[in-house]
């Protein structure tokens, strides 16, 4: 989440104070003539790109470089535990960035992992069927061999709201 997390950077400070952060290039970014929408989109796609291809190039490793995992588990599970992972990534991506827009970018993490572990809390208590963690869980591809389809369609509509709220966030702040 720390990788994908940083998306789009426009100007890194020469050094980093803790009450400015990485505000600065907040401040350069929104003076750019660019809809505020469009930029987040773009952040949010670039990070997104970004983290699934280090997840696709780190799954190919553990299964090159693993004989134990690719002889006990069949090649199409293996893939289905990646598609799952790649759907399921725009969750806490879309909850950082949520949250990047409310706050200094340095204790942005902290705020995001504690809402969305809650969120997630909250989802694991409404029913099996929309409990996203399970997914990699009881409903793994590698103990069900098929593809976690409620969770994996939770998550996903649970990342469009927070990227939305986002956007409508980020249209609204004065900066």
């Amino acid at each position: 989440m720390l990788i994908a997390g940083s998306g789009v950077k426009s100007q890194a400070p020469t050094h980093i104070s803790f009450p400015e952060g990485l505000a600065g290039s907040t401040q350069f970014t929104i003076s750019l003539p660019v809809s505020r929408k469009l930029l987040v989109f773009v952040r949010a796609g670039i990070g997104l790109f970004e983290a699934a291809v280090a997840t696709v190039i780190i799954a190919v490793a553990v299964w090159e470089l693993f004989p134990s995992i690719s002889r006990s588990i069949a090649p199409p599970d293996f893939v289905r535990l990646v598609v799952t992972t790649l759907l399921w990534l725009p969750v806490p991506y879309c909850a950082a960035l949520l949250f990047q827009a409310f706050l200094v970018e340095p204790l942005n993490f902290f705020p995001a992992c504690y809402g969305l572990t809650f969120l997630l809390w909250l989802l694991h208590k409404m029913s099996p069927a929309v409990d996203v963690v399970r997914a990699f869980g009881a409903e793994s591809p590698l103990l069900t061999h098929r593809l976690p389809l409620s969770q994996l369609a939770t998550a996903e509509l649970l990342a469009v709201t927070l990227l939305l709220v986002a956007v409508w966030a980020v249209q609204r702040r004065e900066y």
